[in-house]
């Protein structure tokens, strides 16, 4: 069991949809990621993460690595966290 519980949408505030609306945006309509149905409970900060975490997965905004260099430190990360997914 989780313990922090994910933002449900349907009772979330409207700056709360707000953000999660952004973030489908940010990150090209994927659907809404988990970690930000859970930083949803901090929408201020929520907001500036989001940002962050789709600079460090895009190609460029700064970054020297490629996607596909990022991609591989991802799943290289979980198999060493041993992550179900």
């Amino acid at each position: 069991m989780a313990r922090v519980s994910l933002v449900n949408l349907e009772t979330a505030s409207e700056a709360v949809r707000n953000n999660i609306d952004a973030s489908r945006l940010l990150f090209r309509g994927s659907g809404v990621v988990n970690s930000e149905s859970l930083m949803a409970h901090t929408p201020h900060i929520s907001k500036f993460i989001s940002c962050i975490v789709a600079a460090m997965q895009r190609e460029g905004a700064g970054s020297i690595l490629s996607g596909k260099i990022k991609s591989v430190a991802d799943i290289k990360t979980s198999s060493v966290n041993t992550c179900a997914y």
